[in-house]
């Protein structure tokens, strides 16, 4: 699955919907009826499911996502893979109500939450620390371990259902014990507009931009992965939580994807998933923030900042006008807290090129600009670089650092041919195998690179 979950709309029913208008207007027709089409709701088939993602250097973390169920019926195990962070839902304008339909391949139970949405029961019902499901507390040791009805472990399935949709900009995320599975990756952004080019009442906009902040404790993931997080593990609660990789969109710098603004006003959906505190900064100006966690500001009430606010699980729409030829350039969106490195290793973390009118070029098409790629001809999305010189390791095969392949690189690479040596892994599959073989000798005898963050 396309992990660039800014670009990806759910559209798991569009043509069932279509072919149920088509026969409603059919028939009204028939009847001699003028009447509106009745709004038939949005179905999303999601899977909870563990993966790996890949840092920039070269660390995999274990992670809990979600996956668009592959056939759009939660009754066949494909081979859907998890996204950080999970598809985008987009709920076409017109439609109140979202039915989001669940089945949870974990070892334990997840939910689904909306925050800002109410969900269309009279009381959400908690799910309690013994299992049992109530409004009443069912004893003094118990604790609640979900907000709303979960689906069990190892396949088992749910329905969640939102009606009387609000406009704004929403995060979905797991209602489970969530310090943890949210950490973990179960989290999304959720977007539905009060009409076409709407975001809501009286603030239209042209285009827009999903920004979705959080971050990586690995000491915790692997915990978690390895069944040493809870009572009488090394690591009994988020307490002492670390983090070393800080994404936008689920990537770190420099695999961020840019955004294009312009021309027009650019509506950018930022989102905080993460434990901690966020903010995030803007370039070569302000932005006019329209609403906070899918509630619009009143007229008057809009603020304009260079600097958001972003709190823990927050949501800020915000608006950007850029006047195009006029205002072309670049500038860069960065986290306020200055979190930007990758454990340890800058330059990294929570940046995002912003280019105003004019769309970055892609050399390589990998989905990375040619300002920010450490491989300017080699597609690399991950932009992996193990030994931090600013060459990515899919086009970098002098070990010698001394600016070419040669004689020397030869020698060094041969001892590394099946190992696990990070370094001549140059296609990230965990070894030094023959494809690395393949991918080393076309490198012998050119410069290395080229690449645009090589000092």
């Amino acid at each position: 699955m396309n992990n660039k979950s800014s670009r990806t709309m759910i559209q798991s029913t569009r043509r069932a919907r279509g072919g149920a208008r088509r026969l409603f207007r059919a028939l009204a027709v028939a009847a001699g009826v003028a009447t509106a089409l009745p709004a038939l709701g949005q179905d999303v088939y999601l899977v909870a499911r563990q993966g790996t993602v890949t840092m920039p250097d070269g660390v995999k973390v274990v992670i809990w996502g979600f996956a668009q169920d592959a056939d759009a019926n939660l009754a066949t195990v494909g081979s859907e893979l998890p996204s950080l962070p999970g598809p985008v839902i987009r709920v076409p304008v017109g439609d109140p109500t979202l039915r989001i339909h669940l089945r949870n391949d974990l070892q334990e139970p997840v939910s689904i939450v909306i925050n800002g949405q109410d969900e269309a029961v009279s009381v959400a019902t908690p799910v309690w620390t013994d299992g049992t499901s109530s409004v009443a507390r069912p004893g003094p040791a118990a604790r609640v371990r979900s907000f709303t009805h979960e689906a069990a472990p190892n396949g088992g399935t749910a329905v969640y259902t939102w009606n009387n949709l609000k406009p704004g900009t929403y995060l979905y995320e797991s209602g489970t014990h969530p310090a943890v599975q949210v950490q973990m990756g179960l989290y999304g952004a959720m977007v539905t507009d009060a009409g076409t080019g709407l975001a809501y009442a009286g603030k239209n906009y042209d285009q827009d931009a999903i920004l979705l902040f959080s971050e990586i404790d690995p000491a915790l993931h692997n915990a978690v992965a390895t069944h040493n997080y809870g009572p009488g593990t090394a690591m009994t609660s988020t307490i002492d939580y670390a983090p070393k990789y800080w994404l936008v969109n689920g990537k770190p710098f420099p695999a961020t994807s840019a955004v294009t603004m312009g021309p027009g006003t650019t509506l950018l959906r930022l989102l905080n998933a993460g434990l901690d505190n966020e903010s995030a900064m803007l370039p070569d100006g302000q932005g006019e923030v329209i609403a906070v966690d899918g509630r619009p500001l009143g007229a008057g009430l809009e603020r304009y900042f260079d600097a958001i606010p972003l709190p823990a699980g927050s949501t800020r729409d915000v608006r950007i006008t850029v006047n195009c030829p006029a205002d072309a350039g670049r500038g860069l969106l960065q986290g306020g807290r200055l979190r930007l490195s990758n454990n340890g290793h800058a330059p990294g973390g929570m940046m995002v090129n912003l280019y105003r009118c004019n769309p970055p070029v892609d050399s390589d098409s990998d989905g990375i600009t040619d300002d920010q790629d450490n491989c300017l001809l080699k597609a690399n999305a991950n932009q992996v670089d193990t030994d931090y010189d600013g060459y990515g390791n899919a086009c970098d095969g002098d070990f010698n650092n001394n600016g070419i392949v040669d004689l020397g690189d030869i020698y060094a690479f041969i001892p590394m041919i099946g190992t696990h040596n990070p370094n001549g892994d140059f296609n990230g599959n965990g070894i030094v195998d023959l494809a690395d073989i393949y991918a080393f000798i076309p490198m012998i005898g050119r410069p290395v690179g080229p690449s645009a963050l090589a000092p």
